[in-house]
């Protein structure tokens, strides 16, 4: 089962091109970012179907206390913001599956985004685990709005399982718990779906340089800023060989400790479970 993360980065601004017919791409979808036409074509067949069918997509509220989204934007400032998916496991960003937001953090840009990710060298994937924020709402009609729309394509027979972050799952409701945490998902591991929030730092330090840069200018930027991520990654990964020997002499040295609480344990329970 492969393992997916997808969150929206709001600190990643666009400033609107005064003159964006002037401007040029040299590696347009070749890199983590989607290619320009065809996520524009879709952003506008999903805006048609929405005033189509209103209904579609407008789940029941399944979170509690404060709204966890962004407030939107308006339309008129452009490309504003940055929804990024990743494996879940290692934290490695999966190629032209990252997309720009354009009015707060909506479900059209996302499926595309989640498209193109699910269909990236998925030929024997059977089962897809997606970790999303708002999951619960998000997964009730995807397959659905899937079917009717041309630019949203999934490899046949992909199961997807949905799920919520640990982190978020405690802003939801109860009936979220059960129903989406990883805990219960069977070959999720210990997995607390959140390893995307940790690549923010490094992230936003580009954001403010890149924010006037022109939109092909700042798509290579980010396209070379998550390639190294992903490099880093890759050479780093084995560099504590030893890592179970280490955690072997934490073990010895918490041991005198450990009996010692056990020990205490004892006495206030009697020296059984039941006197507590």
């Amino acid at each position: 089962m492969r393992q997916y993360e997808v969150d929206g980065n709001f600190t990643a601004q666009h400033m609107k091109m005064s003159k964006p017919e002037l401007d040029v791409t040299l590696s347009d979808g070749k890199g983590y970012m989607v290619t320009e036409v065809s996520y524009q074509s879709h952003l506008q067949q999903s805006l048609d179907n929405k005033e189509a069918k209103p209904a579609l997509r407008d789940p029941p509220a399944a979170i509690t206390g404060p709204l966890m989204l962004p407030i939107s934007t308006s339309l008129t400032s452009g490309p504003l913001e940055l929804v990024l998916l990743l494996v879940a496991w290692h934290g490695c960003f999966v190629p032209h599956a990252v997309v720009d937001f354009q009015k707060g953090e909506r479900y059209m840009n996302m499926d595309y985004s989640n498209c193109n990710a699910l269909g990236y060298h998925s030929e024997s994937i059977q089962k897809a685990l997606v970790i999303y924020d708002v999951r619960c709402q998000w997964s009730l009609n995807f397959n659905r709005w899937v079917k009717s729309s041309p630019s949203l394509l999934l490899p046949p027979g992909l199961e997807i399982i949905p799920a919520v972050g640990k982190f978020h799952l405690a802003a939801h409701k109860l009936s979220c718990f059960p129903r989406y945490s990883l805990n219960f998902i069977k070959g999720a591991g210990h997995l607390d779906g959140e390893i995307l929030e940790t690549l923010w730092a490094p992230f936003n330090k580009i954001s403010p340089t890149a924010r006037s840069m022109t939109q092909a200018h700042r798509q290579e930027m980010y396209d070379d800023h998550m390639r190294d991520s992903n490099w880093k990654k890759v050479v780093r990964i084995g560099e504590r060989p030893n890592l179970a020997g280490e955690v072997n002499l934490q073990v010895v040295h918490l041991s005198p400790i450990l009996s010692e609480k056990i020990q205490d344990y004892q006495k206030v329970s009697g020296g059984n479970e039941s006197g507590l």
